[in-house]
């Protein structure tokens, strides 16, 4: 799903107007997974050593999940070290 985030709301982009983009769908999702990594969060926290969550005033903080890879790699796993 793409979504376009501005100051006074988060719209979602239905397929119709993506035609009309300047950029093309693949770039679009590479810009979103990029911008959606580097949102932001107040809390980072563990429950009972196993799950981790995220705390944060961003719409978009669960998405964070969705590019699990690099969560692991910037949040978790220096926890680990």
């Amino acid at each position: 799903m793409l979504c376009l985030d501005t100051p006074m709301a988060v719209l979602t982009l239905s397929a119709e107007p993506l035609p009309q983009l300047p950029l093309g769908v693949q770039e679009l999702s590479r810009q979103g997974r990029t911008n959606t990594d580097a949102e932001p969060f107040i809390e980072h926290f563990e429950v009972d050593g196993v799950a981790h969550g995220l705390e944060g005033d961003s719409f978009f903080i669960a998405s964070k999940a969705a590019n699990f890879d690099t969560l692991v790699l910037n949040l978790i796993a220096p926890r680990l070290l």
